[in-house]
Parts: structure tokens; C-alpha cells; sequence
């Protein structure tokens, strides 16, 4: 058997430069532009507004319209983020803190602690940061930490907010925690709600906006309780106009005048796309941003630098932009052909793209995950979960076709000889001339994640180091690569094969 190069993925960039499907293209995110992570938090230095979520994500915007990433030195998801004293801090799981100075270089801090931080504030000179079992962190600059007693064991601390001169922190258990310096703490009984949480300071009182009703004290202790007011999953408080704004979990932006929070007073505002659920919401003057699972960003443009006092009709007054493609599920294998690029994945799902900005979802005819997606000469061939193998002529009408196996199918390749398809448990097809696809014997057993084709050659990897490879049409042949790590993928570019 000829000799071929197998090269780990960890040194693909620096052997192969040159790989591209577009040639002097630069790749952005498209999906949910400038990422896919779920978001969790907004914040403001009073210059730029800043979004942060899963896996270190943290976006940074001037106007609230153009984001950029930024990279932090962290992978655990950041829940919160707060400034104060010229220095920006963001905190979340696995006791994680990064601080700036900038906005645009993050630097992690030791924050002393393992557990999850659900919440940051500052105030009274002081940062704050909260979390599980009862965590209370302080310092005085964003960069050096200590902790601080806590009034009440193993509480679950979810929120914390500041004003009227005190630190407000909420736990899962209906208790409310109140200190005045963030070290010395006392603990009160709470709003009798179903959950709190989404915990704001504004308009010189603390509002509680997500705890079914909405409940409001001015200091933190004794509260008053809404009458049929809705459950929000986020509110916020225009100081333009002194009116509270909220969003459900669905629908319209409902608006309320500071003197009705505990009443009917709630009114449809603004209208917005509902495509994934928000969690956080910033609005000051003629920006409102909406942030939320999937990287959702949505903002509105007010052409008379405010927000209007009364309810609009937004599509004669705003654009409220939505960035979400149609993408809700994961993303298990991607095609390229005559400009066109295809997605499949959960659910059976496929979408096309001629500019990967506006997508169509064509019928499948299977609910069965898929898995890996080739094309050859406008031939479109999909494969995933029970033997399931889906074909189309052109991308936009697809059939099921028989696969003779009930494995998994995680691979598809494409080449001058016919394609294959490659599974779990030693699944391995081939098609023919006519269509059809039929099981093929390589001697080998192994659970096969995926196949390519180049240079004449089939090439299919799998667990504990497995290759196998067929030239011409002939029989399999096992290779060893003198690895027994699993390969999860296998590609061709530049006259050689690519396993990782």
C-alpha cells in the first residue's frame, strides 16, 4: 500500500496555509453574527456596551449595532458584567473573573474561589461578585479580590444590584441579603414570589421583574407586590423618558410609567422578532439592544435620538434589526458546490445559502440527525442516524433512499468512482451506478466517523486510531498510523489527507 501523510490537526494551519473553498475570502460568522453562544449579560462603561456569554464570549459595541468580539484569556461562561471606577469586570462559572481596563484587553484575575459567579455589581467604591454556596467577593479595584461572610450558608446567590447606597443580593430561596460596604452583611426575607431573579436598581428603587409578579422596594427589605403584572424575562428603565420597559419570554416590548409598575399599567411598546429566548436588555436614549440564547442580538434605531413617551407602530417609526439566521440546531456536516453552501444537522434539517446571509430550509423527508453532507457534480448526498441516507439533484428536493443498514452513519465522500458512506460498527457502503447503496466488507471493525476522497483515494477514520483506505475501486486496506486515539474527521486539501 502506498504511503500517505497523516497529519494532526494541531499542525494543519501551519503545513497547509493555503486550503480554501474561496480563495482570498476572509470567513466571518454569519449564523448569528458575531457568534453563536447563548449571551447572558449586558453592561455598559458609559462609552461602549458590552455583551458576554458561554465559553469566554465577550462582545464589545459602540452604538449597539456593530459588535466585535473580543478575546479573554477564558473558556468558562461569563454570566454578569459591571464597571465602576473606570474598570470593567465580568464574572461567571467556575469562580471565573477577567477585568479591564480598555474594553478590549482582558486580563483573568484570581478570584480565590471555585464556584459559580451568577452576578457582579459596583457601588460604594467597591466590586461585588456572587455565586453558589453562599459566595460573596470584594475589591476595590477589579483586580485584587477577597471574600467576604456571608450573613447565611449554602444560599444559591443568583443576582445582586446597588442603590440607594446598599448592595442587594437575591438567592434561590427567597431570601434577600443587604450590606451597605459588601462586607458586612444581613439577611431579610424576600419578595414571596415563584422565582426571583432579573434584579434592577432604577428610579430610586429596586425592581424585581422576573419573579411572578413584579415586586419593588426601596431598600431591599420591605416590598410591594404587582397585581396581574407579567412575568418578564428582562427589564430595564429609560431614564429619557422614566418609563420601566420589559420583555416576556415571548412577544411584544411592554412599557410602564414608573408610578403603574404594581398595576395594569403594562402596555404593548415596541414589537420584535421573536426568534430565541432574551436574557439581557440595555436602553439608553436612542439605543435598545436585546441580547439572548444563539448569540441574539437584536437593536432598534430611533431616528430622533430618543425613545418615544407613547406606544408606536414600529414598522412606520423603526428598524428593529434581527441578526439570527433560521439556525436553532446544531451543525453536523457542511457542503460546498457551484456557490452554494448546504448545512445539515438535527432534526433532519438542511439549509442553503448562495452568500451565507439568506438561507432556505428545504423539505428532507427524515427527523433523523444528520450527519455528514457531500456533493459532486450538483449530486447532493446526506447521511446521519439509522442508516438514514437522503439524495437530492439540486439541492432543494430531497428523497430518502435505502441504505441496507440501521448503523449511524457519520461519514459521506464523494469521487470519481461512486461514494461512500461510513458508520458506526464497521458500517460501510458504497453506491453504484445505478443508486444504489450496498454494504461493503473492509476487514477491519471499527466505528467509522468519517470519509474523504482526493488524489484518487478513499480515505475513512474512525475510533482507536482506525484507517482504512481504497484506491481505484479496489478492495479495503487497514492502515497504522501508530496512534490509538480516536479520529473524529477526515479531510483532503492541497494533495493531502487531514485526520484529527
Amino acid at each position: 500500500m502506498k504511503r500517505f501523510q497523516l497529519i494532526l490537526f494541531a499542525v494543519l494551519l501551519a503545513l497547509i496555509p493555503t486550503v480554501s473553498l474561496f480563495p482570498s475570502a476572509e470567513w466571518e460568522w454569519q449564523g448569528t453574527r458575531p457568534t453563536g453562544h447563548h449571551l447572558h449579560a449586558l453592561g455598559t462603561d458609559g462609552v461602549r456596551l458590552y455583551a458576554v456569554g458561554e465559553s469566554g464570549t465577550l462582545l464589545s459595541s459602540m452604538d449597539g449595532f456593530a459588535w466585535n468580539a473580543r478575546p479573554t484569556p477564558v473558556l468558562a461562561t461569563l454570566r454578569a458584567v459591571a464597571n465602576g471606577n473606570g474598570t470593567t469586570v465580568a464574572a461567571g462559572d467556575a469562580g471565573t473573573i477577567i477585568s479591564s481596563a480598555d474594553g478590549v484587553t482582558w486580563v483573568e484575575r484570581d478570584s480565590g474561589t471555585g464556584a459559580d459567579l451568577r452576578g457582579v455589581a459596583h457601588g460604594a467604591g467597591m466590586f461585588v461578585a456572587v455565586g453558589e454556596n453562599s459566595t460573596l467577593l470584594t475589591s476595590p479595584n477589579g483586580r485584587d479580590w477577597a471574600t467576604a461572610a456571608a450573613a447565611a450558608a449554602n444560599r444559591e446567590f443568583r443576582e445582586i444590584a446597588f442603590g440607594n447606597g446598599r448592595f442587594l443580593v437575591l438567592d434561590q430561596g427567597n431570601l434577600v441579603h443587604v450590606s451597605t460596604d459588601g462586607i458586612e452583611w444581613a439577611v431579610h426575607s424576600g419578595p414571596n414570589a415563584i422565582s426571583l431573579h432579573n434584579l434592577v436598581f432604577a428610579g430610586g428603587v429596586f425592581v424585581v421583574g422576573g419573579g411572578f409578579p413584579v415586586h419593588v422596594s426601596v431598600d431591599g427589605i420591605t416590598w410591594e407586590r404587582g397585581t396581574n403584572v407579567p412575568n418578564f424575562a428582562a427589564i430595564v428603565h429609560d431614564h429619557t423618558t422614566g418609563n420601566f420597559l420589559g420583555i416576556p419570554p415571548t412577544g411584544s416590548i411592554l412599557r410602564n410609567h414608573q408610578s403603574r409598575l404594581l398595576d395594569f399599567g403594562w402596555t404593548p411598546y415596541i414589537s420584535r422578532p421573536n426568534t430565541h429566548a432574551p436574557r439581557a436588555f440595555f436602553v439608553s436614549g436612542r439605543r435598545m439592544v436585546v441580547v439572548g440564547d444563539y448569540g441574539l442580538i437584536q437593536n432598534i434605531r430611533v431616528p430622533d435620538g430618543q425613545l418615544p413617551r407613547d406606544p408606536v407602530q414600529p414598522q412606520h417609526n423603526f428598524d428593529f434589526s434581527d441578526n439570527m439566521t433560521p439556525l436553532t440546531w446544531t451543525v453536523r456536516g457542511i457542503g460546498f458546490d457551484s456557490g452554494r453552501l448546504a448545512l445539515a444537522g438535527d432534526g433532519g434539517k438542511i439549509l442553503l445559502s448562495d452568500d451565507g446571509r439568506k438561507w432556505s430550509e428545504p423539505p428532507t423527508g427524515t427527523d433523523n440527525t444528520l450527519r455528514a453532507l457531500d456533493v459532486r457534480e450538483n449530486h447532493w448526498v446526506a447521511v446521519g442516524d439509522s442508516g438514514t441516507i437522503v439524495e437530492s439533484p439540486n439541492g432543494m428536493h430531497w428523497s430518502t433512499v435505502a441504505s441496507s443498514t440501521d448503523q449511524d452513519l457519520r461519514g459521506v465522500a464523494a469521487g470519481p468512482n461512486g461514494w461512500v458512506a461510513a458508520g458506526r460498527n464497521g458500517a460501510l457502503l458504497v453506491r453504484d451506478a445505478q443508486g444504489t447503496w450496498s454494504a461493503q466488507a473492509t476487514g477491519v471493525s471499527a466505528d467509522w466517523n468519517g470519509v474523504a476522497q482526493g488524489g484518487g483515494r478513499f480515505v475513512a477514520v474512525g475510533n482507536g486510531g482506525a484507517v482504512i483506505t481504497q484506491s481505484g475501486g479496489g478492495g479495503w486496506e487497514a492502515g497504522d498510523f501508530g496512534t490509538s486515539a480516536d479520529l473524529l474527521a477526515v479531510g483532503f486539501g492541497n494533495g493531502r489527507f487531514v485526520a484529527a
